[in-house]
């Protein structure tokens, strides 16, 4: 037999989905992809009035690896 769901949203397939994505009191909760975009759009504006050329932070992100 297969796993049955138990408990409050047994029996709406999203309920899981929905506890992910709010926390316990109803608040939407911040999702890493928003913050790697909020990081990244920082770093380019930073870039940006660096005046840095996309060659100089490819060089730099090879010296790493």
């Amino acid at each position: 037999m297969g796993d049955t769901f138990q408990g409050p949203g047994a029996s709406d397939p999203t309920a899981v989905i929905r506890r992910h994505l709010l926390g316990e009191d109803g608040q939407a909760r911040v999702e890493y992809g928003f913050v790697i975009a909020v990081l990244a759009t920082v770093a380019i504006l930073m870039l940006t009035i660096m005046d840095r050329s996309v060659q100089d932070i490819a060089d730099a992100i090879r010296l790493l690896f």
